[in-house]
């Protein structure tokens, strides 16, 4: 006697079904990862621009907290035991200290106090500024004035796997003397 076997249906996936999902997957992230890029880019750039703002804001209180002024400069090694000022038109991107001032305005002596230490972004293309009479510092005084305070800061994109122009996907940081800031587009103007 023979027996009826119940037919089986086959459950998954053909070959030609995995491959064609496959090149539509590859096909999304050709299209996909150079935006991705893009994104990640302008994010830092917008992200070091505002730890920068915040660091500003930060010397103007601390500067009508304390009564002393209070300065913000680049420093070549913010993270050494006794940092100091990078004396020409450093590189931001290298991190900068906030200290207050008691002593000769924009060096750290030793009865300054440091507030602040930035280390260096490792995502930097560069942050390059332009103020007044060539200031590289920001000085806050107890009025919350600064001198050296209207300063144009720009915030350089890591050139890499970008798809836009490093210029598009550069900020640039505008400060004024009263510690005011504002982030807007590289090609606009302060």
């Amino acid at each position: 006697m023979k027996r009826n076997r119940p037919v089986r249906h086959q459950s998954g996936f053909t070959l030609i079904e995995a491959m064609v999902v496959v090149a539509i997957t590859a096909i999304l992230l050709a299209t996909g990862l150079p935006e991705l890029a893009n994104f990640s880019a302008r994010r830092a750039t917008a992200a070091q621009a505002n730890t920068l703002a915040s660091g500003l804001r930060l010397a103007r209180a601390e500067s009508v907290k304390r009564g002393l002024p209070v300065t913000v400069c680049p420093s070549l090694a913010p993270e050494a035991p006794a940092p100091a000022c990078s004396g020409g038109a450093g590189d931001w991107a290298r991190g900068w200290i906030v200290f207050a001032d008691a002593g000769v305005i924009g060096v750290v002596e030793n009865g300054d106090r440091v507030v602040q230490v930035q280390a260096p972004f490792a995502n930097s293309g560069g942050i390059t500024s332009a103020g007044p009479g060539g200031a590289v510092a920001v000085t806050f005084f107890p009025t919350g004035i600064a001198i050296g305070g209207q300063r144009d800061f720009t915030f350089i994109a890591r050139s890499g796997a970008v798809t836009e122009t490093i210029e598009s996907l550069s900020v640039r940081l505008c400060t004024d003397p009263t510690g005011g800031t504002r982030t807007m587009g590289y090609h606009e103007s302060c």
